[in-house]
């Protein structure tokens, strides 16, 4: 899932209403634990009966991925992130395809971030306008290489660079380097995420980020146990099992 929209999800959660559906059960063969309404529904790719739109929208990302089938991104909804422009840019990065980055029309910046992911070449950062830190970050992030973020001036998008290199490289220890603890513990959120390893949120002093992180890693691991130290226990319980 799209780590880097979780403090936003987690947000319009907390304001949204919750409306009670039949719960979609499946019991695994073989005496497993059950798969959750909304681990089913990945695996099947029916993401139509996803209620959560912000979920729904990934589970179409995965599935255009997954097959390949850029036409998939259509049935993305506009008005919740991940957008259809993440999703061509998703399937474009994952089938080194430049081409269907020119499929987004919406956005410049989500363009340019997709097309230096692809060909990495550090002059499409240099020749844009106004994007110049976004790109870089997006590059870094695609080169795994952190002396890009050093081209950075803004202290925050600095260890936003950063954060983005730790979870494309699957490692804390660029967390580590960022000085602003806030910053330092987002980054955590999206290793620990990325890494699917819940020891990494207990290591966040922020009860918020912490609860966040959790929220996280319970809906992309679909494991509800892990909703006990979400902060909002229910509404994440609900999402998994697709209330």
């Amino acid at each position: 899932m799209k780590k880097y929209y979780f403090l936003f999800l987690f947000s319009i959660i907390l304001l949204s209403g919750c409306t009670k559906q039949d719960n979609l059960h499946q019991q695994n063969k073989g005496g497993a634990n059950p798969k959750s309404a909304l681990e089913v529904l990945f695996d099947m790719g029916e993401c139509d009966k996803i209620k959560a739109p912000n979920i729904k929208n990934d589970c179409y990302i995965k599935q255009a991925i997954a097959k390949k089938d850029v036409q998939i991104c259509e049935k993305i909804n506009n008005k919740f992130s991940p957008n259809k422009s993440e999703c061509y840019e998703d399937l474009a990065i994952s089938e080194n395809n430049i081409d269907i980055c020119n499929k987004i029309t919406d956005s410049d910046l989500t363009k340019l971030k997709c097309r230096v992911s692809i060909n990495k070449d550090i002059k499409l950062c240099d020749e844009s306008e106004g994007f110049k830190n976004s790109c870089l970050i997006k590059l870094a992030m695609a080169t795994k290489d952190i002396s890009i973020c050093k081209q950075i001036n803004h202290k925050p998008r600095y260890s936003l660079c950063l954060s983005s290199v730790a979870e494309s490289a699957k490692s804390k220890d660029f967390c580590d380097i960022i000085d602003d603890l806030h910053m330092k513990e987002l980054c955590f959120i999206r290793v620990a995420i990325e890494t699917k390893n819940p020891k990494m949120c207990n290591e966040i002093s922020f009860e918020e980020n912490k609860q966040i992180c959790f929220f996280g890693l319970a809906i992309e691991t679909f494991d509800i146990d892990l909703c006990d130290d979400s902060g909002i226990k229910k509404r994440c319980k609900d999402i998994i099992n697709n209330k």
